[in-house]
């Protein structure tokens, strides 16, 4: 028998489908998230609500999906702000607790894929205002140590932001649970009093701005203050010229392989590409624009072809012994151990590779008393070049290594520590 005979079949089945679409929509319950530190979180799409606001809301496949993490690391961050005493316990009804933030406004991709939510209330409530650069600081340290236990997902996080966050958790290991909440404690208090004398006296803490370096001033009060600098120094960080001496570091023209830059992070060696750096005491790559303030030990360049030597001025930070290597394809760990650590081991056990080891600060004196500026490397090998050298007294011989195949320069300034072109 077809349906075509009975509509009213048609109909009862249309209806039934329609109120059990209504019922699935009222038994679901509108998406909010559960804390006592946020009342509204705004999106694109729309406003988030706390669950103790009890406001109705419509279904959101999205909200319901994000809200579950959401609410979870609300709870985290809470639990946080509760035993620094920022915020007290939850009180009933709808009336925001004291502490709390009544809403903040981020994007969705901000919400899931950064730590925005967690930077964004924190700030608010610790601070109440626009956030210093030591207080932001601050906030990061409470995220990546107490909440996330990685390092901050933030858009723009500044090498020295990422600097002095390295030096405090490195501080940090060396504390017990008491001594970082005690920490934490009395550093937010010293950065919420007004600058200045307080009752005749100066605060001491942190530094209040890049320009000021309370760390190492000798009067400085701030009790961690000693263990802080001390901490920098062994990291390579010179807090009175705000520099970052590492011994190692290795350039590639293409991305390194994860585990590659692994193991050399591991042996304490920064590995650089053309767009970022991985430094072994951060956490997260900075891009290579922020490193003016970086001072390498020995730098190893690799490249399909040796760059002219003008193209060295450009690296964008200072070094002192660079070893410049030609070489394509793979890149092994021992290759590049055993050329930062000895030039003539590297040279024996690689007999076909070419390079040239400088020590740049003496290459640079060379040509600026010779006057000679030759474009290339090879250039400097040339016979113009070395009898301009041999005349000004640099140069007293190229001492050659027939079964290494190598050469070395002899002089009273010696810029070429090993060479095989």
């Amino acid at each position: 028998m077809g349906t075509s005979h009975h509509p009213w079949l048609v109909v009862l089945l249309g209806g039934l489908l329609l109120s059990s679409a209504v019922l699935v929509s009222l038994l679901r319950s509108p998406p909010c998230f559960s804390s006592d530190l946020v009342q509204v979180i705004r999106v694109e799409s729309g406003e988030l609500y706390s669950c103790r606001l009890h406001r109705k809301a419509s279904y959101d496949e999205w909200a319901s999906e994000v809200l579950p993490q959401v609410s979870a690391r609300l709870k985290k961050l809470e639990r946080t702000v509760q035993e620094l005493n920022v915020v007290p316990s939850a009180s009933g009804g709808e009336t925001p607790a004291k502490g709390s933030v009544n809403e903040i406004s981020l994007r969705r991709d901000e919400l899931t894929g950064t730590d925005q939510l967690e930077i964004q209330l924190l700030n608010k409530i610790l601070w109440r205002s626009k956030p210093s650069f030591e207080q932001e600081l601050l906030t990061q340290l409470l995220i990546e140590r107490w909440i996330t236990n990685q390092p901050v997902r933030a858009a723009n996080v500044s090498f020295e932001s990422r600097t002095w966050l390295s030096i405090l958790h490195s501080t940090f290991l060396d504390m017990n649970l008491r001594e970082r909440n005690e920490f934490v404690v009395d550093w937010r208090a010293r950065l919420s009093r007004p600058q200045g004398p307080q009752g005749g006296g100066q605060v001491s803490g942190p530094p209040r701005s890049v320009t000021d370096r309370p760390l190492t001033a000798p009067n400085s009060t701030w009790l961690l203050a000693p263990k802080i600098k001390q901490k920098a120094e062994a990291l390579g960080y010179s807090p009175e010229s705000r520099e970052w001496n590492v011994a190692y570091a290795v350039d590639v023209e293409e991305n390194l392989e994860n585990s590659l830059a692994r193991e050399f992070g591991q042996r304490h060696i920064t590995s650089m590409t053309p767009g970022k750096a991985q430094l072994p005491f951060l956490a997260a790559p900075v891009q290579r624009t922020e490193l003016a303030k970086l001072h390498v030990g020995k730098l190893m360049l690799i490249r399909c072809q040796l760059p002219d030597l003008p193209e060295l001025d450009l690296l964008g930070f200072q070094f002192e012994h660079l070893i410049l290597v030609k070489h394509c394809g793979k890149i092994s760990p021992d290759f590049v151990l055993r050329a930062l650590k000895s030039t003539t081991d590297f040279a024996s056990h690689y007999v076909q590779t070419p390079f040239i080891h400088f020590h740049w600060p003496s290459l640079r004196l060379v040509l600026s008393r010779s006057g000679v500026h030759p474009r290339t490397v090879g250039g400097l090998f040339e016979a113009t070049s070395v009898r301009n050298f041999t005349k000004v007294g640099l140069l007293k011989n190229l001492s050659l290594d027939h079964e290494l195949g190598t050469g070395r320069w002899v002089g009273t300034v010696e810029p070429v520590v090993m060479y095989r072109l």
